[in-house]
Formats: C-alpha cells, sequence, structure tokens
C-alpha cells in the first residue's frame, strides 16, 4: 500500500516537472517565433531583437546556478520554484502588453531571472523523490519537456494563435499553462527533504555553506 501511493505520487511529480519545463520554454521560445509581427509592430531592427534574446539567455544562466543554490541551502525549492513559475508567466502576459523595445527589454530579463531556476530546482527534486530504478527515466523524461512542448510545440501554437488573431493574444494564452503548473505545484507538490542520496547521514546544509562555496567559486 505504501509503495502503491509513493508510485502514485511519484507519476504524478513527473507530470508535474515535465508540463513545468515545457512551459518555460514555451513562454522564453514563443518570442522568437513571433518576432516577425512584433518587429514590424514595434518598429525593432535586428539587432534589437537580438539583444531581447540574448540578456534572457544571460539571466537565465546567472539565476539558474544562484537561486537553485539558493534552493539548496535554505530547502526552499518548493516555494522558490512556484513564485518562479508564476512570475514568468506573468512576464508572458506582460511581454503582450509592452510598446516599447526598453519596456520589452526589461520584462524579458526578469522573466529570464525567474525562469532560470525551474530546470535545475525540478531536476534536483525529481532525484530526491524518485526511485533508484527510475530517476534516470524520470529526469529525461522530465527534460524531454524542453523538445516536445518548447521546441516543437510552441511554433505551431503561437503563430496560429497570431495568425487568426495578433501576437499580443499569443503571449496572453501562452502564459496560461503556466498559472496552471503553479497551482498545481503549490497544491500538490511536497518540500524534498535534505536527504543525501548517498547517504543516510548528512544533516542539513546550512545557510553559510552557501557563502563558504561562493568565495570558492569565486
Amino acid at each position: 500500500m505504501h509503495e502503491r501511493k509513493f508510485r502514485t505520487y511519484q507519476n504524478g511529480l513527473v507530470l508535474m516537472i515535465f508540463f513545468t519545463i515545457g512551459f518555460v520554454f514555451m513562454d522564453r521560445l514563443s518570442i522568437t517565433f513571433l518576432f516577425p509581427f512584433i518587429k514590424e509592430d514595434l518598429n525593432l531592427n535586428n539587432a534589437q531583437l537580438g539583444l531581447i534574446t540574448s540578456v534572457l539567455a544571460i539571466c537565465f544562466a546567472i539565476s539558474g546556478w544562484l537561486f537553485s543554490s539558493i534552493g539548496d541551502v535554505g530547502g526552499k525549492r518548493k516555494k522558490i520554484l512556484v513564485l518562479s513559475t508564476v512570475v514568468f508567466s506573468l512576464c508572458s502576459i506582460f511581454t503582450g502588453v509592452v510598446s516599447s523595445f526598453i519596456l520589452l527589454l526589461f520584462v524579458r530579463s526578469i522573466m529570464g531571472l525567474f525562469e532560470g531556476p525551474v530546470l535545475p530546482l525540478g531536476q534536483a527534486i525529481l532525484s530526491y523523490e524518485s526511485s533508484p530504478d527510475r530517476r534516470g527515466f524520470n529526469m529525461g523524461l522530465a527534460q524531454s519537456a524542453v523538445g516536445l512542448i518548447g521546441a516543437a510545440l510552441t511554433p505551431i501554437v503561437v503563430t496560429k494563435i497570431s495568425g487568426t488573431s495578433n501576437w499580443h493574444v499569443s503571449f496572453y494564452v501562452v502564459a496560461i499553462p503556466g498559472l496552471l503548473m503553479a497551482f498545481l505545484l503549490w497544491k500538490y507538490l511536497k518540500e524534498p527533504s535534505f536527504v543525501s542520496l548517498h547517504s543516510t547521514n548528512d544533516q542539513t546544509p546550512k545557510k553559510k555553506n552557501f557563502f563558504f562555496r561562493l568565495r570558492k567559486w569565486i
């Protein structure tokens, strides 16, 4: 009975992380497929379009290791994951609202900051909650959402919506699944315990450990 319950939660967790990661990359990549519509409407040049993509990527990269490390030492993975999912989804809505290059650059920068931790935090949670015989499968399945949802489904959805309506509506629509996943994570995700995958004698990491490691990295 206990095993059955664990398996049910494990399967549900894999699905939640899969769709959350997928919608991260749907929101992130949607703008690249909508650039032809945005460029004409906001009178942007190619350099500006490239800068929008680059700034998001830089913020994404920095926040990924920073906030994930904070989640490691603070035991707040769930809170960071839920908050990140809410904010990046709201940023998708704001992307559809903005009417200038500066505002668009600002909104996409904030989106990158809050999208960065989602993939590493999701994988970290899966590594703790997965049974040993399914750990690689679960993490691989969750990561496949990057290609299946982010790269394969996104261009079909957003260009279809933009073709029938406009690019603003596309960003509003793709924000909805992310907000839904934030609610499901908040309601059903359990905060993983600080139990080492290799030893049961590990202590809960202290906050000072993060700053110690940061000094070593620098």
